[in-house]
């Protein structure tokens, strides 16, 4: 991680120290999210998910590997595992409109500074492992975040990231979790439903409210 990052905010990029939820479903509801006017699709979301889960090398050098990640029915997964990647897709949204609104571009040096950070520090060997269009994506957030605290420094930054989060709309899907606005987090609720991989596609309306982190659930069919 970045030095410097709000704690508020953390980035979890890996998820190794996510709880075992387990919940899965088959409702279709087209957004995970929503922060300010960007979408986090449905789809998207399982896409990455489905990216991190399927990454032998990454859990391969983590304690437990991928146990606890899995729901008990076929193609499911743990729901606090979601839950995490959810997170991280908010936060780098979030961090996304902060550089935006600094009038920021993307360099080449920039990118490989965050390639070298997801590497060394983030995700080993294992990063290159992951599907070339998501180590692109993670680049270019990672480079985002770089930018941001090279040009702000660390107590600027985090700042601008708290008074950014207080005046941005952020809502999750209610299988997911609900955003806590207090905590700038994507808080627990009694059950979500995860949807099994690729049962998920654009269709129907979503709601708002959030995921279970760190509590025992019992799994849903569909």
């Amino acid at each position: 991680m970045p030095r410097g990052l709000t704690r508020r905010l953390p980035i979890l990029v890996l998820a190794t120290a996510l709880a075992a939820v387990l919940a899965t479903g088959c409702a279709k509801e087209a957004a995970a999210a929503r922060v300010g006017d960007d979408t986090i699709s449905n789809q998207d979301l399982m896409d990455e998910v489905k990216a991190l889960y399927d990454n032998d090398a990454l859990w391969a050098q983590s304690q437990g590997g991928r146990a606890g990640l899995k729901g008990e029915a076929k193609g499911s997964y743990a729901q606090s595992f979601v839950a995490g990647v959810l997170q991280q897709r908010i936060t780098f949204k979030l961090l996304g409109h902060l550089f935006d609104k600094e009038g920021d571009k993307l360099t080449g040096s920039l990118r490989d500074q965050a390639r070298e950070e997801l590497v060394t520090n983030q995700f080993g060997q294992a990063f290159n492992e992951l599907p070339k269009d998501y180590r692109d994506s993670l680049t270019d957030d990672y480079a985002k975040v770089i930018a941001l605290q090279t040009k702000l420094g660390a107590s600027k930054f985090n700042t601008a990231v708290e008074d950014l989060i207080e005046t941005t709309d952020v809502k999750v899907n209610s299988r997911y979790g609900h955003w806590d606005a207090d905590t700038f987090r994507n808080a627990p609720d009694k059950l979500a439903i995860v949807p099994p991989a690729g049962a998920t596609k654009a269709g129907g309306k979503g709601t708002t409210t959030t995921t279970t982190v760190g509590t025992g659930s019992p799994s849903a069919n569909g």
